[in-house]
Order: structure tokens, then sequence, then C-alpha cells
């Protein structure tokens, strides 16, 4: 079985780990060979790398590289990325990934700068249509 991602609101945060359990149980139950979960944006606002890769993500190779691959089935390989490797949030590399993913971002949005970069702002002014 494979997950993709935002299994998690914002809004369980102060409960996260107990979510975090009965989701593990939920998949752990499948009558399944194994379960898998690709984190998506709500994960991150929940976990740091470190607490993904030691419940949820013990297949990868480290908390600093989410990625892996598995084989299911004779003939199937599924890849499973780390989509927030270089990211305003979960950088693998933290504040250097998180420097180099807004200075990427500003450098390809004139609407975005350091103080409006993590919310806020009209990220589109501009981009789409008239002003």
């Amino acid at each position: 079985a494979i997950e993709l991602g935002d299994m998690f609101d914002i809004k369980c945060k102060p409960h996260r780990w107990d979510a975090m359990t009965d989701i593990t149980t939920c998949m752990d139950n499948l009558e399944c060979n194994s379960w898998h979960i690709s984190p998506g944006n709500h994960e991150y606002y929940s976990f740091n790398r470190v607490e993904l890769h030691s419940s949820v993500l013990k297949n990868a190779p480290s908390p600093y590289q989410l990625y892996y691959d598995f084989v299911p089935a004779p003939g199937w390989r599924f890849l499973v990325l780390d989509g927030y490797d270089v990211s305003t949030i979960g950088a693998s590399d933290g504040e250097a990934g998180i420097q180099k993913a807004k200075a990427m971002l500003m450098s390809q949005n004139w609407n975005l700068n350091e103080k409006n970069i993590g919310g806020g702002g009209n990220w589109l002014n501009g981009v789409m249509g008239d002003k």
C-alpha cells in the first residue's frame, strides 16, 4: 500500500503522535506485504525529518536522504521521492536548504521578498492576466 501524503491536518499538531499511532496502526492492519508513505507538506508541518524517518520512513537511508526505492513484485519498482529536499519547509540541510529554496523562488517571482515568502502577499500579481 502507498499513501501519497497529507495524512495529517495542521490542526492535529497538538495530538500529532496520537494521530501518527492511529495511522500506523491502521496501515499495519492492512492485508498487504508492506506499506509506504510519501510525505506531503502537512507531514512536514507536523513532524521534522528525523521524526518522519524514525516513524514512517524507516526504509529511507537517513533523515537527510528520504528518497528510496522498493520492489513490491517482480517487474515493478517504485521510487519514493523527496519533494522537500530543497524547500521552505523540511529542507534536508536545514536552514541552508530553506535559504536556497527562498532564493530560487524569489529569483523566479518578482512578487516575493524576505518579508512575504513565508506567507502573505500576492504571489500571482502580474504573473497571470492583468496586474
